[in-house]
């Protein structure tokens, strides 16, 4: 039975949790193999297959018509679709 006992949004924080604790990680492919060059731990192959995940971007309202940050955001979104 699976029992959540944290929820990270960020995976770049989720290496340190796991070098210093029992609990176990799904993260990308890439991250897990930098974590276990750095870390004390071990990566591994998921058994099964995963849904694809799901990407959200957030900003201030302040940020909401800035040209700049317009650009940037419509290239994430790009590059997310792919």
């Amino acid at each position: 039975m699976r029992k959540v006992v944290l929820w990270e949004p960020n995976f770049l924080a989720v290496g340190s949790v796991i070098a210093r604790t029992d609990l176990i990680s799904t993260v990308p492919s890439r991250v897990a193999t930098h974590f276990a060059q750095g870390l004390p731990i071990l990566a591994y192959d998921l058994p099964l297959p995963l849904p694809a995940p799901d990407f959200a971007m957030y900003w201030h309202p302040r940020s909401q018509e800035d040209a700049g940050h317009k650009w940037l955001r419509g290239k994430i979104a790009e590059l997310l679709k792919a």
